[in-house]
Parts: structure tokens; sequence; C-alpha cells
């Protein structure tokens, strides 16, 4: 993981990588709100996926598609889009103060250099 390289070559502590993983989890748009604004899912349909999943341990992804409110390619093509969105560990480092913006660049070139191969 690319947060642990940080803390081994000790640019980071185990700490701060635990804050900004917490960070980035609470900045995530939510799959229910991603299903909701395509018109994918119902106001109704979400409360009654987040009810279950209260008493179930699964992704609320996997319920939708259980409970026959969404497609498998929908699910699918949701989670890219969370990805997508999500903000990447060296930017989220830099905005905590934590990581130095040069060094946080090269680290988000290294990431996109992974993601092209």
């Amino acid at each position: 993981m690319f947060g642990e390289a940080l803390v081994r070559k000790g640019l980071i502590t185990e700490a701060q990588l635990e804050a900004a993983l917490e960070e980035r989890a609470h900045r995530k748009i939510s799959f229910g709100r991603l299903a909701f604004e395509r018109g994918w899912l119902e106001l109704d349909q979400i409360v009654r996926l987040l009810e279950i999943q209260q008493n179930e341990s699964l992704l609320f992804g996997e319920l939708a598609v259980r409970e026959g409110f969404l497609e498998e390619t929908q699910r699918d093509e949701l989670l890219e889009i969370q990805a997508r969105t999500r903000a990447p560990l060296p930017q989220i480092l830099v905005e905590m103060g934590v990581l130095d913006p040069e060094v946080a660049a090269e680290a988000m070139d290294l990431l996109r250099a992974r993601a092209e191969e």
C-alpha cells in the first residue's frame, strides 16, 4: 500500500496515515447518493437498504443488487465512479499539513504511472 510505503520511508507516521485514511473515507461520496443522483434508486429504497444493512454485514451495493433494486452492471458503474471521485491519499496528506507538496506531487505522478500500467 502506498501509505505504508510513506510510513516505512519515515515521511509520515502510522497515526498520520490512519488519520488521512479516515479523512478520505469521510470524503467519499456515498453509494446511495450516487445511485439516487443517477435516478437508479428512490429515497424509500435507500432507507430500506440502510435498515437491512444495520442487521447484515453486506455492502450497500451488494444489498441493492440482492434486493433487486440495481443490476450488477449498475453497481459496478457506481463503484467505479466512487473510486474515481475519492481524493488521492497524497492530496489529503498535504491538506493535513503532513506531507510536503513537492513530495506529494512526485507521489501522485507515481500513482498515475502505476494506474496507466
